[in-house]
């Protein structure tokens, strides 16, 4: 086999792996080099997360939800920026087609992953995974229904009592 010209970058360069970074099945003979890495990639991402502190793990989890957050965000305003363009008859550049596409895809995806982990649940885990989707349905209500008649709310009252370390504190706004 020729060597490359050019040495790999780091990520990319085959290196000895024990064991356990190994693809787990022998038919690496019929995968392509990138998925054997892919998966090496994986393996050492498992075992960076399984080394983790719990503290390590608790931050590792919040960013990874907000990125996912940020994401889904994302993608939600893409299809809703090409059912618009569609619905107006306006055509968009090609660039932002394949963005549009690929966050249909990404949602198509989702979706069907939704309602597999649905399906595999049992009639506990349903009862109360559908009791927490309706409490935060009403809650999502309660917070976006009108004011009533000529009440308004607003962010703070005339008063407001605050208590830091036992006593009570008392602002008002007048």
């Amino acid at each position: 086999m020729a060597q490359n010209a050019l040495p790999l970058p780091n990520y990319v360069q085959e290196e000895p792996l024990s064991d356990s970074l190994k693809p787990a099945s022998n038919d690496t003979l019929n995968l392509p080099k990138s998925e054997i890495l892919r998966a090496r990639r994986a393996e050492r991402a498992r075992q960076r997360y399984h080394n983790m502190a719990a503290e390590e793990r608790k931050q590792f989890n919040a960013k990874r939800a907000v990125s996912l957050r940020n994401a889904r965000v994302r993608d939600e305003e893409l299809c809703r920026l090409g059912e618009e363009a569609r619905k107006a008859g306006n055509e968009l550049n090609n660039d932002t087609m394949k963005a549009i596409n690929a966050a249909q895809q990404r949602r198509l995806k989702r979706a069907e992953s939704a309602r597999l982990k649905y399906q595999r649940m049992s009639v506990e885990e349903r009862r109360i995974y559908n009791q927490n989707r309706d409490n935060n349905r009403r809650a999502k209500k309660r917070d976006s229904e009108p004011f009533d008649n000529n009440e308004m709310k607003s962010e703070t009252s005339k008063s407001e009592e605050i208590v830091v370390d036992d006593v009570q504190l008392d602002y008002s706004f007048e």
